[in-house]
């Protein structure tokens, strides 16, 4: 049995910190933009599976259920555990210089996370078909 390379940063913590805030700054500034953030879409022009998940996401934290809803109810499951991912790595890069989930989380997300995405594509196909009122919409 090989051990698992593992990659721990050297940085210090402010340095670490600093990384963490400006990477933030960029997710918030790419999600208030109006740039096309989905690669499919902007190419095909055509919803792929994941299409509306962060539009949903967004109307999650803007206490907009319905409207979540509407664009993608897998975002009620799938954003929290994004989040949840997001936030563990983070505490782990900052605090350790390593960004890991803790196993029982990982094996978790794992599994949920794969069993939603796998669901994701029927969901995908039937919506094309008039389901949960048709396909979503592609700027």
């Amino acid at each position: 049995m090989q051990a698992q390379a593992t990659f721990r940063s050297q940085r210090s913590l402010p340095h670490r910190l600093a990384i963490v805030g400006l990477l933030l700054s960029a997710l918030v500034a790419l999600l208030s933009s109006s740039l096309q953030l989905c690669p499919v879409a902007a190419t095909v022009h055509h919803p792929c599976p994941g299409c509306g998940l962060t539009r949903a996401t967004l109307a999650i934290a803007r206490f907009d259920f319905a409207r979540a809803w509407s664009m993608h109810p897998f975002a009620f499951v799938l954003s929290p555990l994004l989040v949840a991912a997001a936030g563990f790595a983070t505490i782990s890069y900052v605090r350790d210089g390593d960004a890991r989930l803790p196993a029982w989380f990982a094996r978790r997300f794992t599994w949920i996370g794969g069993s939603l995405l796998l669901a994701m594509i029927p969901f995908w196909l039937a919506r094309f078909w008039g389901f949960h009122g048709g396909p979503v919409f592609v700027p």
